[in-house]
């Protein structure tokens, strides 16, 4: 009988193997903020590495970024508006995160990319992302400078 050490298996093939129960229970407002600042608190290096294979830019600074970072600059990128559109789609799409955090990360991104880089980086129309801000607006565990920042 072969013996596995689960310390030294790559947790991506664990993951494979555990399925989220897309119907369990709800979060609450707490849990989601709690994510959600997690989230907006990760370097934005580990945004660019998480999501489905795409072609990247080098980054031209040493500086660490974070995601709300990203998010709460005056001139964003809107390469890195888009890789995190990208990554909160996948992040849905596989269970990564839980669908509302997800969602906020999604709506904020393409949000942002419009108002203040004059960029469409979404196929939403007009008015299904000012139904998805509106929601934003209406949670209140998303935080006050990510609401600023839309």
């Amino acid at each position: 009988m072969s013996s596995i050490n689960l310390n030294k298996t790559d947790p991506r093939r664990l993951a494979r193997i555990i399925q989220p129960d897309r119907d369990g229970p709800d979060w609450s407002a707490a849990d989601l903020g709690a994510i959600l600042d997690h989230q907006l608190s990760s370097q934005f290096e580990t945004v660019r590495d998480d999501g489905p294979p795409i072609e990247r830019q080098e980054r031209r600074t040493e500086e660490v970024v974070t995601v709300r970072d990203v998010l709460t600059r005056a001139t964003p990128s809107p390469a890195d508006l888009i890789e995190l559109k990208r990554f909160a789609k996948h992040a849905d799409q596989c269970g990564h995160l839980p669908a509302e955090v997800a969602r906020a990360l999604y709506f904020a991104a393409v949000q942002i990319a419009l108002q203040r880089c004059g960029e469409r980086i979404s196929s939403l129309d007009d008015g299904a992302l000012q139904e998805g801000v509106a929601w934003m607006r209406s949670q209140s565990w998303i935080s006050v400078d990510l609401l600023k920042a839309l």
